[in-house]
């Protein structure tokens, strides 16, 4: 039994080892693949401006994006939450290339603790949707200026 386990356990370490180099071998086509860090996405910072709305009032900016693949490298699907400051704006720093679809809402919480301490005592404190569209970020830093409706502008709302 000893040299059972034994033999078996050299059979894995052979079968799932690479090269001294650092290739592996693929065995699809039996060609080797060097193993490199250049492939990669570049990361964007993206701030996000609200224009129009209420004075003092913080938004809920909720990014998700389908993923995306470039030769070895992939970026994940995600969902993020997170909320403006008092300036109603915030910078993220996203892959660029990668689409992300962006919903913009009012929410009631000063921070993302409380928004997620409401949550979780199952009080509604994010508002109705303002805004939703894709953005795919192409240069390394940009802004973003999202205009809300103004529910208090005189004449009514704007788009």
């Amino acid at each position: 039994m000893k040299r059972f386990a034994a033999v078996f356990l050299v059979i894995l370490l052979c079968s799932c080892g690479t090269g001294a180099d650092g290739t592996r071998e693929n065995t699809e086509s039996g060609a080797m693949i060097k193993k490199t860090a250049t492939e990669r996405f570049t990361s964007c910072h993206v701030r996000f401006k609200m224009v129009g709305g209420e004075e003092n009032k913080r938004y809920l900016v909720t990014l998700s994006s389908d993923g995306k693949v470039i030769g070895n490298v992939a970026v994940l699907p995600m969902v993020k939450y997170t909320m403006t400051n008092g300036d109603k704006e915030i910078t993220m720093k996203l892959a660029c290339g990668v689409a992300y679809h962006v919903t913009i809402s009012e929410v009631k919480a000063k921070n993302m603790e409380e928004l997620m301490a409401g949550k979780r005592k199952g009080a509604h404190l994010v508002g109705p949707v303002l805004k939703k569209f894709v953005l795919t970020p192409k240069k390394e830093s940009q802004t973003v200026f999202v205009r809300l409706y103004n529910k208090n502008a005189a004449g009514g709302s704007e788009p």
